[in-house]
């Protein structure tokens, strides 16, 4: 029994000692995939914050390609579909700052 507890201190202990993109990875592991909408789709990204929706998520596990993850509701998939068929219209301004801040995210994480 006394072993069993060393081993899960020292399974906590290694995991207290992980750097911020194995923490991220944890995390993504938790995530419901079915509850998240994931894209490496800049732009569509920036077009769904303008309807409300957060990247809730940056996923950066491949070096040259950023996956965001954004919370799905019963509305987001006709969104994405409007978008596809570009019947989406945004407000441009709104759009080109939503773009920058997920540029940054990208960036600064």
């Amino acid at each position: 029994m006394p072993q069993e507890k060393q081993e899960n201190d020292r399974g906590s202990e290694a995991r207290d000692n992980l750097d911020i993109k194995d923490k991220l990875f944890f995390t993504m592991q938790r995530l419901q995939e079915k509850d998240y909408f994931k894209t490496s789709d800049i732009a569509l990204c920036a077009a769904l914050c303008c309807y409300g929706y957060q990247v809730e998520a940056v996923d950066k596990q491949n070096v040259s390609k950023a996956f965001f993850l954004i919370c799905r509701d019963e509305q987001l998939d006709g969104l994405i579909q409007q978008y596809f068929i570009h019947q989406l219209k945004v407000e441009p301004l709104g759009f080109f700052n939503f773009l920058k801040e997920i540029k940054t995210r990208i960036y600064n994480i």
